[in-house]
This record gives C-alpha cells, structure tokens and sequence, in this order.
C-alpha cells in the first residue's frame, strides 16, 4: 500500500513538473514572438511610411540625428529653425533683446538675500 501511494505521489509530481514545464515554455514563445522583445516586432515609421522592419538598433541614433539634420537644412537657416534671429549665439539676446543664458546675476540661481 505505501509503495502504491509513493508511486503514485511520485506520478503526481511528474505530471506537474511537466506541466508547468509546458506552460513555461508556451509562455516564452509567446512572449518571444509576439511581443515587443521579438525584433521582428520592432518597427520604424516615418509620417505612415514603414522605414525599418525589424529596426537596426546598432545605428538608430546615427539615422536619426541625420535625419533631423536633414529636416533642419531643408528648411533654410538653422537659426530660425530653433527660433533664433542672425547669429545669437549663448548668451547673447533673443527676440525682444531679452538676455537668454550667460549666467549674469539676474534672478534665479543660489545666493540669496
């Protein structure tokens, strides 16, 4: 009788060992196919356009920056592309003469009184 019931616990934890086996592995199909951890899965749009499928994220930040840089030079002078009249440059002023950057003492920052 004990023998019975040893193999018969000994079955049980077989059967669950193997299930949860199953359902580990269906889980991780899953999730590496139909997920976003699938580089199949990972697309690059430009507008509604499909760019890249699967994307390269080895030089992702290289076609972008030059895209951007593209995007601005269409466009004419860089400087009013970023809102900037002639060649104010840091600390120099904006629009309006208001002084933009330079670390004078107006205002914000430590100190205090």
């Amino acid at each position: 009788v004990a023998v019975r019931r040893s193999r018969h616990a000994l079955f049980q934890a077989a059967l669950l060992a193997l299930v949860l086996a199953a359902a580990f592995l269906a889980g991780y199909h899953y999730t590496a196919t139909y997920t976003l951890l699938s580089p199949r899965a990972c697309v690059l749009y430009e507008n509604e356009r499909i760019v890249q499928q699967p994307v390269q994220l080895h030089n992702l930040t290289a076609v972008l920056t030059a895209r951007a840089e593209e995007y601005v030079r269409a466009r004419g002078d860089v400087h009013e592309a970023f809102g900037r009249r002639g060649g104010g440059g840091r600390g120099g002023r904006g629009e309006g003469g208001v002084e933009r950057g330079g670390g004078g003492s107006s205002g914000s920052g430590s100190g205090g009184s």
